[in-house]
């Protein structure tokens, strides 16, 4: 609601940025990486931009009816409701397709998974910024809005959107990954366990220093990719 009306790229970006500085960090016990997209067990992960019909019903008459309580499925419910009659991506996959491959369209989801799954501007080129890290990343963003502001292209709102929805989609990986840093620090304090402990606190400097920074090892690298992929 607070991106009405703005660019749709833009307000999946800053809807992406809202969960990275809310969403509680989850490491589970004995648990070496760290991962984005869920704060506990048996969460219902799902994005209401792409799809909420099927999250509706299988909340309340199939396979994910036990994962809330009440008051959980009465929020979800709300949020669904809200989206229900706004465009989606699913509304603009519609309009874009041939009428004959409509029958395609209707095995739910299948088109949309194999087609439109990451479509948009929001994809990480991982390869190339594990050399240089998102800091590099962002660098090289930057550079690229402030040539397309200046010269002013023929598709200058195009990708000029494109571009500042990368910067926030970028910035939000960082501030996920120092906020599980810090996360990673309190467990390390609560925890008796001096195995477990000292697995905690290189997992706060890894976190500090990756996606930010390129990797300069096997466990940095792996725990890039986890961040900027999950």
């Amino acid at each position: 609601k607070q991106t009405g009306g703005q660019p749709a790229i833009i307000r999946r970006a800053k809807a992406y940025a809202n969960y990275m500085e809310k969403v509680a960090p989850f490491i589970s016990p004995g648990q070496k990486f760290s991962m984005a997209g869920t704060s506990e067990f048996n969460t219902v992960p799902f994005h209401a931009i792409k799809y909420n019909k099927w999250v509706k019903r299988a909340i309340h008459d199939q396979t994910m009816r036990k994962m809330l309580n009440e008051e959980e499925t009465v929020e979800v419910d709300e949020i669904l409701d809200w989206w229900a009659g706004q465009s989606t991506i699913w509304d603009s996959m519609r309009t874009q397709i041939p009428d004959w491959l409509e029958r395609y369209r209707q095995f739910d989801g299948t088109f949309m998974w194999a087609q439109w799954e990451g479509s948009g501007a929001l994809a990480p080129n991982v390869v190339r910024s594990l050399w240089g890290g998102v800091n590099g990343e962002i660098w090289d963003t930057e550079k690229k809005l402030n040539d397309v502001e200046s010269t002013l292209p023929p598709d200058y709102v195009n990708r000029k959107n494109n571009l500042e929805a990368k910067l926030i989609y970028l910035k939000a990986r960082n501030t996920f990954a120092h906020r599980t840093a810090e996360h990673c620090r309190q467990l390390a304090k609560q925890t008796d366990d001096p195995e477990r402990k000292a697995e905690l606190e290189q997992m706060a400097e890894i976190n500090d220093w990756v996606p930010a920074n390129p990797p300069r090892n096997f466990w940095e690298a792996l725990q890039y990719c986890n961040t900027v992929m999950s």
